[in-house]
């Protein structure tokens, strides 16, 4: 669910653009988490991800995704080289936090707010 900014000034209302956890700025690029998420997917040691924008100094946001795994542990070095056929640099994830669940609302939808927490407490 995107929601909208705005700014009020002298009056009048200045639309800022929309807030969307699935939709990640890094530098001049809107990235779409969900993409993302779908190629993980695609890995045979993914069992589920959710794709987050982590706040950078530099780019704005950087990629972060949470892994559920299929197997205790993953070679890290081994999944990035398998994204870099499957997508562009600067859509791959530069951090990664092994989960046991997903945190998820009532309605069994991923919640990004969360995810985002650990990223930021690493």
């Amino acid at each position: 669910m995107s929601n909208y900014l705005a700014l009020w000034n002298d009056g009048s209302y200045k639309i800022l653009g929309r807030d969307s956890a699935d939709v990640i700025k890094s530098g001049d690029y809107k990235i779409s988490a969900l993409e993302i998420e779908e190629v993980l997917r695609q890995h045979s040691d993914v069992k589920q991800c959710a794709a987050v924008g982590i706040p950078d100094k530099v780019w704005g946001e950087i990629v972060g995704a949470s892994l559920i795994l299929n197997k205790k542990s993953s070679d890290f070095d081994e999944l990035k080289t398998w994204l870099k056929a499957k997508l562009p640099q600067y859509k791959i994830p530069r951090r990664f936090v092994v989960q046991d669940e997903l945190p998820r609302n009532t309605l069994e939808k991923v919640t990004k707010k969360p995810l985002l927490g650990l990223f930021l407490n690493l």
